[in-house]
C-alpha cells in the first residue's frame, strides 16, 4: 500500500513493466532509521499489479509515486535503500557492508 497525500493504494504483487528517464532523490526508510541517501530511480514507470479485489490493473506512474512505487517493489525484493546508494554515498555516510 502506498499513500503519497492522495489516499492509500493498494498495489498487489506489482511487476515494472517499463521504465522511462532518470532522477534522483534523498530517500529515508523505516528499515534503515536516521539514514537518507540520494538514489537514482526511473522518472517514470509502468506498473502492472492486482487490485485488493484481485483484478489485474495498469498504471503509469510518474514524479513521486514511481520513485514511492520502485522503493516498494524494491522492498519486496528484499533491497533496501542502502544496496541502491553509489559507493560514494556509501563512504560519505560510512554505511558500507
Amino acid at each position: 500500500m502506498i499513500d503519497i497525500g492522495r489516499g492509500p493504494q493498494v498495489f498487489v504483487n506489482p511487476k515494472i513493466l517499463k521504465k522511462e528517464g532518470k532522477r534522483v532523490l534523498e530517500e529515508g526508510c523505516l528499515s534503515v532509521p536516521g539514514v537518507f541517501l540520494k538514489i537514482k530511480r526511473a522518472e517514470e514507470i509502468e506498473v502492472e499489479a492486482l487490485n485488493k479485489e484481485g483484478e489485474n490493473f495498469k498504471i503509469r506512474a510518474r514524479g513521486l509515486l514511481a520513485h514511492c512505487l520502485q522503493q516498494e517493489i524494491d522492498h519486496l525484493n528484499g533491497i533496501l535503500i542502502i544496496d541502491r546508494a553509489s559507493i560514494w554515498e556509501k563512504l560519505k555516510r560510512k554505511i558500507l557492508k
